[in-house]
């Protein structure tokens, strides 16, 4: 059981430094994506132990992912109509020149 618990600390740490160490929207989603499959590993490790509870926590959370992944990719789909790139730190000079 303390493989579970060394495994979701390892996918919530990878994405929460994909997260802080990356200037692209796409990179930052997919750590994101990371630490929330590290969210879906803890209750599934929690079904494990309680297993009516966990499995519905599990599906409940499974169902937001889907519906949480959808949105995201629609917002940098509309980031990058309006901006024309992905970064999130242009400088302000680039910005008034297009």
């Amino acid at each position: 059981m303390d493989v579970y618990k060394l495994v979701i600390a390892a996918l919530l740490a990878t994405g929460l430094t994909v997260i802080l160490s990356s200037k692209s929207l796409v990179r930052m989603l997919i750590g994101a994506e990371v630490m929330f499959n590290g969210a879906l590993l803890y209750l599934t490790y929690i079904a494990s132990l309680v297993p009516v509870q966990g499995a519905v926590y599990s599906f409940f959370a499974i169902i937001i992912a889907s519906s949480e992944l959808l949105i995201a990719v629609s917002i940098v789909i509309l980031y990058y109509r309006t901006h024309k790139t992905l970064e999130i730190n242009v400088e302000q000079s680039e910005e008034e020149g297009r």
